[in-house]
């Protein structure tokens, strides 16, 4: 079925109906018109789309930590994707391999407490975006944060 109503001035278009998630087959014809006739070309080679999102979003930057009475205060600068989800914060204690995912569902601000540091423990903070794609990309995480629990 075409995209366009009439035949193209440009040698460009937008087919404006697209959906996530979905394989999409374009192929073109050109239109030559004769008098009152309009010659139609047989249809161009076919290219394949898949419009499923690959690209995770942007890593956040700024992050900084402070020690506070009721927690470990982060907070980072929020990402301006149009398709971002949220934030995952990531905290790697002193001595230990790995790291724990400290929420349980996308972050949807630049912060979080961290209710759960323990003082005079050295943490290392870090964070990362996800996107709103059927299957989340999450980015590379950010910078990290080293930090002393001193409250």
């Amino acid at each position: 079925n075409p995209i366009n109503s009439e035949p193209l001035a440009e040698l460009s278009c937008r087919d404006r109906g697209v959906v996530k998630d979905t394989d999409y087959i374009y192929s073109l014809r050109a239109i030559r018109q004769v008098r009152e006739t309009a010659l139609e070309s047989e249809a161009s080679a076919e290219i394949s789309i898949n419009t499923t999102d690959h690209s995770p979003p942007r890593v956040p930057t700024g992050l900084v930590a402070v020690p506070t009475t009721s927690g470990m205060v982060l907070k980072w600068d929020e990402n301006t994707e149009e398709d971002l989800a949220g934030y995952n914060l990531y905290r790697r204690a002193e001595g230990e391999a790995g790291t724990v995912k400290l929420n349980g569902t996308p972050l949807v601000r630049g912060g979080y407490t961290d209710t759960t540091a323990v003082k005079n423990r050295t943490y290392t903070y870090t964070v990362t975006a996800l996107d709103d794609a059927t299957n989340p990309n999450e980015s590379r995480p950010s910078e990290g944060i080293t930090i002393t629990c001193t409250f």
